[in-house]
């Protein structure tokens, strides 16, 4: 049977106790550089300061924050909107601008920014109340006057800050608009399919108290040109159809003869006699003629007689004279 005997020494062989610092050094100072933050983070995501510390509706404000992903990208929420955007630099630092929603009611809430990276920081921000609102100084700038059913409306004027307006056509809502935080407005909308041609009521009515009213016309179709070139479509005057022409020298100036007088059933008897009369005159006129033309030929007649006796008297003179010599 074999037996064997192994002596362990006291110390590890090839081992001093300076090796043995020297290891410990080591595993001390990977530690440490495993454990360190990475390089530009000088902490933990975190909104450092808003400027202004509180606004209204509408204003501006700027968020400072550190401690996100260096060049990363960052989101602003607030409310549930994203009010701006900006990018760290190389510290994971950033200042960006914002701007309150007009729909953020006054008082406290949280607002959140996030990076491209996932990283998110949160804190809290208030939005104050408007100034005192006087609906007593509202006002109408300048309304759309007149216009034809579609035609855009243009409605500028003063309400109150941040108000909810409406806006009305004969109290039929057309239109419904926000002032922004200093109370002035500018609103588009049209006049009504439909509206009848004349005068109508436009109101303005605000959450706030704001009532104000203009009157506005709905202005009559354009008239489309007839074949004679007048009257309206469905209304136009024909060729042949009367027509009362604008300029008076076109009025036909009444006859001065003085009309007939008697009763309608005679004006057949009136006719004939003047169709006798006519006939009348046409026959003396004939008369007359015949007259003149007999009266001539009789004259001739007899100034034929007077040559002939007269050159028979001659003769017989010449005659007379002729023997004597």
């Amino acid at each position: 049977m074999f037996t064997s005997t192994t002596t362990i020494p006291s110390r590890p062989v090839g081992v001093t106790r300076g090796a043995l610092a020297v290891a410990i050094g080591a595993l001390t100072l990977a530690i440490a550089v495993f454990s360190a933050p990475a390089a530009g983070a000088a902490g933990p995501p975190t909104v450092v300061t808003f400027d202004p510390s509180s606004a209204r509706q509408g204003e501006d404000l700027e968020v400072e924050i550190e401690g996100f992903t260096p060049n990363t990208g960052v989101e602003v929420h607030f409310g549930g909107s994203t009010i701006g955007t900006g990018t760290t630099n190389g510290d994971g630092a950033a200042t960006i601008a914002a701007t309150v929603p007009s729909t953020m009611p006054p008082g406290t809430h949280p607002l959140d920014v996030y990076d491209d990276a996932g990283l998110d920081a949160s804190d809290a921000f208030t939005v104050d109340p408007p100034p005192a609102c006087h609906p007593h100084t509202s006002r109408l700038d300048s309304v759309t006057q007149s216009g034809r059913p579609g035609d855009p409306i243009v409605v500028v004027g003063r309400a109150c800050a941040s108000e909810e307006l409406t806006v009305y056509f004969d109290h039929i809502h057309i239109e419904t608009a926000r002032s922004d935080h200093d109370g002035d407005f500018r609103i588009e909308t049209n006049f009504p399919q439909g509206a009848e041609e004349g005068s109508h009521f436009l109101d303005v009515a605000g959450a706030r108290g704001t009532g104000l009213t203009e009157m506005v016309t709905v202005a009559p179709p354009p008239s489309s040109t007839g074949a004679n070139g007048s009257g309206d479509a469905g209304g136009s005057t024909g060729a042949g159809a009367a027509s009362t022409p604008d300029d008076p020298a076109a009025i036909p100036t009444p006859s001065t003869t003085e009309p007939e007088t008697g009763p309608a059933s005679e004006d057949g008897a009136e006719n004939d006699r003047g169709d006798d009369a006519e006939e009348l005159a046409a026959g003396e006129q004939a008369g007359g003629g015949s007259s003149g033309s007999d009266g001539a030929s009789t004259l001739s007649l007899g100034l034929a007689a007077i040559l002939v006796v007269a050159s028979l008297v001659v003769l017989v003179v010449l005659q007379r004279r002729t023997r004597r010599t």
